[in-house]
């Protein structure tokens, strides 16, 4: 009897205690609590120079010395039957699929979702085209290799975040390319003709400072 007197008593005490914590809470300031000031939240205009270089830096990882080896010597050179690795026991006829996979993601992995933040951004922004340009031409050179080596690729859906990507043939990639380069040129060719010292990304751009009219040539 006195266990149940007990147990009874707690869950009212509890009951209130729950009670007045509701009354007393607040949720006026949730967001600013809860957001991280040392941390970036969101992505905006102001961080376009950094995509571009995070996608450059990383879309040049073919030309390092390791994965330049890594691509020509496991990919190309085993369809042509042959391959030799410094370790003896490797000096064979294989396929080295962990090393066959380096380009592949690491393009789609890390070069390719901050050219698509860019691509959100810019696309239907006035302000933005000349970035928007530029964007779609660093894509076009870097999946261009990609089907080069792999063959059908997802071009329209990379970088979506989608679950599931279409993969589309390597003629149809590269109409989706041309494609591609002719509204980047239309584009710029505008920028250039009323401004030939027009910029884009500045410094951001690692490749030509942001000159726009160098990357129209």
């Amino acid at each position: 009897m006195k266990k149940h007197i007990i147990s009874g008593f707690f869950v009212r005490v509890l009951c209130i205690v729950a009670v007045i914590f509701s009354l007393h809470s607040c949720t006026d300031k949730f967001i600013e609590y809860n957001t991280d000031k040392t941390k970036l939240m969101s992505v905006g205009t102001k961080e376009l120079a950094g995509l571009i270089s995070s996608s450059q830096i990383s879309g040049s990882n073919w030309l390092s010395t390791d994965n330049y080896n890594r691509m020509s010597r496991t990919v190309t050179n085993h369809l042509s039957g042959y391959m030799c690795i410094i370790d003896i026991t490797y000096e064979q006829n294989m396929l080295n699929l962990s090393y066959h996979d380096n380009g592949f993601v690491g393009m789609y992995s890390n070069a390719i979702p901050p050219l698509q933040s860019i691509f959100d951004m810019t696309k239907d922004n006035g302000a933005y085209q000349n970035e928007y340009a530029i964007a779609l031409i660093w894509k076009v050179f870097l999946l261009h290799q990609v089907t080069d080596l792999f063959g059908p690729i997802p071009y329209t859906d990379a970088g979506s975040g989608k679950q599931y990507t279409t993969y589309e043939s390597q003629k149809d990639v590269y109409y989706l390319m041309f494609g591609d380069l002719k509204k980047a040129i239309s584009i710029l060719t505008a920028t250039v003709a009323s401004n030939s010292a027009a910029n884009a990304y500045g410094v951001g751009d690692m490749i030509f400072n942001g000159k726009v009219i160098n990357w129209l040539k």
